[in-house]
């Protein structure tokens, strides 16, 4: 979960850009208030649609709690490519979304499908090259007692639960 002051901020940007939208586009009638939040290193924001008593869509927008490390006109158009796609026949990234995509760039908006923003990728591959290199760690040995063997892991496992598969011998694990 986002900080109180970064949800404030998210707030504040999403209740600005859905006002100034709904002015120029015919955005979907029914979407919620507030941002949801989210983490991923992929996708910066996310549009949900709920059929509601089989007679309306309801919309929830989720933004990317990572997006705190980007520039509000960063989180801006993230908030309006996930606006757009409430508009009808918009729920992919085809000719409606571009035309509506277009339409706003006068207004200031860089709507495309994938993220050009720069910090956000760098930031990205930071988190990238830091899970890569911690899952590259092998923190525990597995040895078997009766032949020897070993095995590094990364993961805790209780060796209770398990024999070697080679000799079926009991198994012993060290922190490495």
């Amino acid at each position: 979960m986002p900080t109180l002051e970064t949800q404030k901020r998210f707030t504040k940007l999403y209740k600005e850009v859905k006002n100034e939208l709904s002015k120029v586009l015919p955005l979907g009638e029914h979407i919620n208030s507030e941002p949801k939040y989210f983490q991923s290193i992929s996708v910066l924001g996310k549009c949900k649609i709920e059929l509601v008593a089989n007679r309306y869509k309801l919309f929830t927008i989720s933004l990317n709690e990572y997006l705190e490390n980007c520039k509000d006109q960063t989180i801006k158009n993230t908030i309006a490519h996930e606006l757009i796609h409430t508009i009808n026949n918009c729920d992919n990234h085809k000719n409606w979304f571009k035309y509506y995509a277009d339409k706003i760039s006068k207004y200031g908006y860089d709507v495309t499908r994938t993220t050009n923003d720069k910090d956000f990728k760098e930031f990205r591959n930071n988190i990238k090259q830091n899970k890569q290199s911690i899952n590259k760690q092998h923190i525990y040995k597995v040895t078997c007692l009766a032949c020897g063997r070993t095995v590094l892991r990364t993961r805790k496992i209780n060796v209770n639960n398990y024999i070697c598969p080679v000799c079926d011998g009991h198994l012993k694990l060290e922190e490495v």
